[in-house]
């Protein structure tokens, strides 16, 4: 009887202790295995810089200074001597008397007066002022040709008197003419980006920033 009773103990703690070892087996294999956490890493973040418009005209004069073309003959000098930037200007007629007249440009533009001189600068008798037309505003890629509705008239500029308009005409030895140009340009034009260039022909190119 003892025995039998010691066995069924003994039966006992085995079972006891195979359970608690397949227990803890189970648990084991059931536990999560944990997930690293991921290296932080940095990115350079690269900023674009904007890269300047290249300068139209980086060997322009400036407004006063003088470019001289032609051969030891024919040679002649011109000068852009000021600008004037007008939002309208005014005109009179001999046969007005003191009436004036108002000229206004189109909505959203102004007036820019080039006040040019050239000069003889050759051995020649004689010789011929640079075509107006081959005197153009450039502004930001466009290109602004004179007003030409001035040519050959008899009103006069209230705001440049004493200065004709600018004409395609005969120089003579030691002559210097003067005149201005009239261009219909935007309102919002800025003189720092806005150049005259005068073509006069034979590969021949002159350029002046305006400020």
């Amino acid at each position: 009887m003892r025995v039998r009773t010691t066995l069924f103990i003994l039966c006992i703690l085995v079972g006891m202790l195979l359970s608690a070892g397949c227990t803890q087996s189970v648990q084991q294999q059931q536990a999560p295995t944990p997930t690293p956490a991921p290296e932080a890493t940095t990115e350079a973040t690269t900023v674009a810089t904007p890269t300047p418009e290249p300068e139209p005209f980086p060997e322009s004069l400036a407004v006063g200074e003088s470019f001289r073309y032609g051969t030891d003959e024919t040679g002649r000098e011109v000068t852009v001597a000021r600008t004037m930037l007008l939002d309208s200007y005014n005109i009179v007629h001999p046969d007005w008397g003191m009436a004036q007249t108002e000229i206004s440009p189109a909505e959203g533009a102004r007036f820019l007066f080039v006040f040019v001189e050239v000069a003889h600068a050759g051995t020649a008798k004689e010789l011929w002022t640079p075509y107006p037309g081959t005197i153009n505003v450039y502004y930001k890629g466009i290109v602004y040709p004179y007003r030409s509705d001035r040519s050959d008239t008899v009103t006069t500029v209230v705001d440049a008197r004493g200065v004709d308009d600018y004409a395609f005409e005969k120089i003579y030895k030691t002559q210097t003419k003067k005149g201005f140009l009239i261009y219909e340009v935007p309102a919002s034009l800025e003189l720092d980006e806005t150049y005259i260039v005068m073509d006069p022909g034979n590969d021949v190119r002159a350029t002046w920033k305006l400020a």
